[in-house]
């Protein structure tokens, strides 16, 4: 249930905008401290690096997501649903002025 909580309250933002990694960095600290700290919000015992904890499941981590990767994974999202949905108001309004599709392909 943390994990979902956690995660989820960036994940709009992070749908839209690309976040300064200050702020990824903070709400990385702001997750482990949640984590780790006790109901009474004393200092919990830390059990795990926050890197190891944002590991997979598989290799032994608790599967918490990279707020980077997911950062820029929710903007490719949003970037191919505009570059090939060509029936939305979105992309009508910037083909020809903003919307290069063929850059957009070939980015890195």
């Amino acid at each position: 249930m943390v994990k979902s909580v956690t995660s989820a309250i960036p994940n709009f933002v992070m749908n839209c905008f690309q976040l300064p990694m200050g702020i990824i960095d903070e709400l990385n600290r702001i997750m482990a401290k949640f984590f780790w700290t006790t109901g009474d919000g004393d200092k919990g015992v830390h059990w795990k690096a926050w890197d190891k904890m944002c590991d997979e499941k598989l290799n032994g981590g608790l599967g918490f997501k990279d707020l980077e990767c997911m950062n820029l994974e929710l903007l490719a999202k949003q970037g191919w649903r505009i570059a090939t949905q060509e029936a939305s108001l979105l992309f009508k309004l910037l083909r020809g002025s903003i919307l290069d599709i063929h850059r957009f392909y070939m980015q890195s």
